[in-house]
């Protein structure tokens, strides 16, 4: 189990999730089914259509990370909010996983960093 203040990464049952511990009343939760995936770029595609990114031609993690926790008003959706994956492939299930870490590793570098001081109440979990 590893964990970051209010950010806690742990396995329930044999699926790690990413999950903020002291949830906002306010967060709302964006499931997307990741069945039909066959590649990154099919995650990258349903994560933008979800959060209406406005960018389509910039597609990797960190593209996303950067437009998630240190510029939410490129996407027309604003925090809070919990993006639930559902049903990934076993071989996209690390990469997916990989990518939930790395949105809490960026929250907790936004708040400690003294150029942004806050946080983004903005969670990614692998069901």
């Amino acid at each position: 189990m590893h964990g970051h203040n209010n950010d806690t990464l742990r396995l329930a049952g044999d699926q790690r999730v990413v999950r903020k511990d002291v949830r906002s009343v306010a967060l709302r939760t964006l499931e997307i089914d990741g069945r039909r995936w066959r590649s990154q770029k099919d995650f990258y595609d349903a994560l933008s259509d979800i959060l209406g990114g406005v960018e389509r031609s910039c597609r990797s993690s960190g593209a996303f990370l950067e437009t998630m926790i240190y510029y939410p008003e490129l996407n027309a959706l604003q925090p809070p909010y919990e993006v639930v994956i559902t049903n990934p492939s076993e071989e996209l299930r690390p990469f997916l996983i990989d990518f939930a870490c790395g949105i809490a590793e960026a929250r907790m570098d936004r708040l400690t960093n003294p150029t942004w001081g806050d946080d983004l109440d903005v969670v990614v979990t692998v069901a």
